[in-house]
Order: structure tokens, then C-alpha cells, then sequence
């Protein structure tokens, strides 16, 4: 959604939702806690993202 209240100025605002559903067929590597590689994987399941992002533009 973008608002212009003056001439060249915008305001906008922008909400995105992102879904991942890989069905396993995605490996993640599997570490430690200091983070080293065990050299085991596993697979992903379903991942949710929100972004949302403010926009404040001025043309001259």
C-alpha cells in the first residue's frame, strides 16, 4: 500500500508472507554446540516467514 500525501512523496507500506514446505528433501547439517560438523544431516520440515518492510521516498 503506498500513500502520497504531497507531490513526490511517498509512504509506503509492504507485508510479505513466505511458506517453505521442502518434504524432506532438503539436508541440514547437524553440528555441536561450538558448532563443528558432525558429518550427520537432517531433513527440513515446514518453515514460516513473515517480512514486513516501511518505505519513505521523496523525488526531486
Amino acid at each position: 500500500m503506498i500513500w502520497t500525501p504531497v507531490k513526490d512523496f511517498l509512504i509506503g507500506v509492504e507485508a510479505l508472507y513466505i511458506q517453505v514446505d521442502p518434504r524432506e528433501r532438503v539436508a541440514v547439517p547437524i553440528t555441536t554446540a561450538s558448532g563443528d560438523p558432525t558429518g550427520t544431516f537432517r531433513s527440513t520440515g515446514w518453515e514460516d516467514m513473515w517480512e514486513g518492510r516501511l518505505r519513505v521516498q521523496r523525488d526531486f
